[in-house]
């Protein structure tokens, strides 16, 4: 077998164990019976003691991002090559943009360099998942201020340096649209 078949036979088997653990994950994940999101109950007594600060959402934002991304899209933010993008602004991405992106809600290029999109975008990418990939809904597993800490985290890490910070109501004002 030439180097060449033996990487893609290597790649597709890292692809579709990533795939299975993942899906495993998110189908073992515990169900909330509650209306909203998860923990909403206790971010919500302890949001006023909150550090609202941009560098106090980016550090949460981490800690999300660390426990619930960076499988997929690795701690670099530089994803997994033809399965995860990056989230880096600027990063190469060789898949075709229609099969990764099919809603086109991830700002990819035709040229396959990765851009921010909108702020609610990334807000609704994060929330609901992208049908028809394997980006996941986080809406029921993660509360709405950690949906916002991550957000913030991904556009200001790296080389992104947007300097948005999102809030809470942000999140919650496009979890309801799509109710």
């Amino acid at each position: 077998m030439s180097d060449n078949r033996q990487s893609q036979a290597f790649r597709k088997g890292a692809l579709i164990l990533a795939t299975l653990v993942v899906g495993t994950m998110c189908a073992t994940a515990p169900t909330h019976a509650q209306i909203g999101f998860p923990g909403e109950e206790e971010s919500s007594a302890t949001n006023k003691e909150l550090d609202l600060s941009l560098e106090a959402t980016i550090a949460r934002g981490k800690t999300v991002y660390d426990n619930t991304c960076a499988f997929c899209h690795r701690a670099d933010g530089m994803g997994v090559p033809e399965a995860f993008p990056p989230l880096v602004t600027g990063a190469k991405f060789d898949a075709e943009p229609n099969i990764i992106d099919p809603l086109q809600k991830l700002g990819l290029h035709h040229d396959g360099k990765i851009t921010l999109g909108a702020v609610d975008t990334q807000i609704d990418v994060v929330l609901h998942g992208i049908p028809g990939t394997r980006m996941f809904a986080f809406d029921s597993q993660i509360s709405a201020q950690q949906v916002a800490d991550v957000v913030t985290y991904i556009r200001n890490a790296w080389s992104n340096n947007s300097g948005d910070l999102v809030t809470r109501e942000q999140v919650e004002t496009i979890a309801n649209k799509k109710k």
